[in-house]
């Protein structure tokens, strides 16, 4: 004898299998995506813009340990399914502590 409840569980298992990711779905977590780097570009613009007398913001970093430490554990976190506001902060924390030990 057949036992239906396995059937239904098997015919689950299969449907499951061959989902794909709607079209809405991928849209809206790319434009949420966008609008965060949006946001972090035009706080960094009027950061350099208004910089009257501070230190220079340097585009390219006098160590590049430091800077590929922070971006390495960026697009780890990134590619493991962290959301980006996250990641980004443990990666800034990760360049500012190797800049700042051991450096």
């Amino acid at each position: 004898m057949d036992n239906p409840l396995s059937n239904s569980q098997e015919s689950t298992l299969e449907k499951s299998e061959n989902r794909q990711v709607s079209f809405p779905t991928f849209a809206s977590r790319t434009l949420k995506a966008g609008f965060a780097l949006l946001v972090f570009g035009a706080i960094f613009i009027v950061l350099i813009k208004f910089n009257a007398g501070g230190p220079e913001i340097l585009l390219f970093p006098p160590d590049p340990i430091p800077f590929a430490g922070g971006a390495i554990v960026l697009v780890a976190l990134t590619l493991l399914g962290v959301p980006l506001i996250p990641a980004a902060t443990a990666g800034v924390a990760i360049w500012w502590l190797i800049q700042d030990f051991f450096f």
